[in-house]
């Protein structure tokens, strides 16, 4: 039995000498302030302070959700999608435009008569008007609005849900406001007539 109790003491010895031989930090410290001068200490604290500085300088950067080509790609992108729509737009109008004069050109070489409004562009009804979708937009930012306000929450999706279709509706009413002379004027101008 004694020849399995010394092995283990044994090893508690090493523990305890391992322990020993590791210093605090304030022991590592009390034995730089006597071997080195002030201007050594001053130079090793500086250095420390570099070190601490390029160590948050690296842990910022990788906690950065997004580099800078992330973010010139989330500030083009919505002017792209707006050219985008725009370009496929006036495309399918010169396609349109193309087929209609082609008809037009057969009809003709065939001898036929053409419509008088045959190049008159047919009137868009709108089933829901401007101040409608207007109120409806804006009453919906006021209400994601009013949402992150009770709760409390200033997270950017919340405050996006609640920006946007607010400017939107906003302008939706502003194109009412401004298209009713325009509606007015041109029914007067037919009245006269």
């Amino acid at each position: 039995m004694l020849g399995t109790v010394q092995p283990a003491s044994a090893q508690e010895e090493k523990t305890v000498s391992n322990v020993k031989t590791e210093l605090t930090q304030a022991e590592k410290d009390s034995i730089l302030f006597e071997k080195l001068s002030a201007d050594q200490l001053l130079e090793l604290k500086k250095i420390e302070k570099e070190v601490e500085m390029e160590r948050i300088d690296a842990n910022s950067r990788e906690d950065m959700p997004l580099n800078g080509l992330g973010i010139v790609t989330i500030v083009l992108l919505p002017f792209l999608f707006i050219i985008t729509i725009i370009y496929l737009n006036v495309k399918q109008k010169n396609i349109e435009s193309k087929r209609k004069y082609e008809l037009y050109m057969k009809s003709l070489e065939m001898g036929q008569t053409i419509p008088e409004h045959f190049f008159d562009e047919p009137k868009s009804v709108s089933k829901t008007s401007n101040l409608k979708r207007g109120i409806i937009l804006l009453m919906v930012g006021i209400s994601f609005g009013l949402f992150a306000f009770i709760k409390k929450d200033t997270d950017l999706i919340i405050l996006l849900a609640a920006i946007i279709p607010t400017f939107v509706g906003i302008g939706y009413l502003l194109v009412h406001k401004l298209e009713k002379p325009k509606k007015e004027i041109a029914e007067q101008s037919n009245e006269q007539i």
